[in-house]
């Protein structure tokens, strides 16, 4: 058997997001279960993503990289893509 999955509704309190079931006609969820998502750590999850990203890149980003950088006719241009290709191999190495 499944059951429906209920809604949700966001709601803050003392800086923690808290997303509360809403009872819906075929929903068979109490009402008072909750998962609590404090706000440190929905920041701290934000910032390790954006410090992932900005270490890892996909292999289309790289790819479409590569062919700026050998379409750019600047070499000031040139230099910096170089060097953020040469970065994001450096990071993906673990060096």
């Amino acid at each position: 058997m499944v059951l429906p999955l209920p809604t949700q509704q966001k709601q803050r309190v003392d800086n923690i997001f808290c997303f509360v079931p809403q009872p819906s006609l075929n929903s068979t969820y109490e009402r008072d279960a909750m998962t609590l998502i404090r706000q440190e750590d929905f920041i701290q999850s934000i910032a390790d993503s954006l410090q992932y990203i900005s270490y890892y890149h996909p292999l289309d980003f790289i790819q479409a990289l590569n062919t700026a950088y050998q379409k750019e006719q600047s070499s000031a241009a040139k230099d910096a893509i170089a060097q953020i290709l040469i970065n994001s191999r450096l990071c993906a190495e673990g060096h």
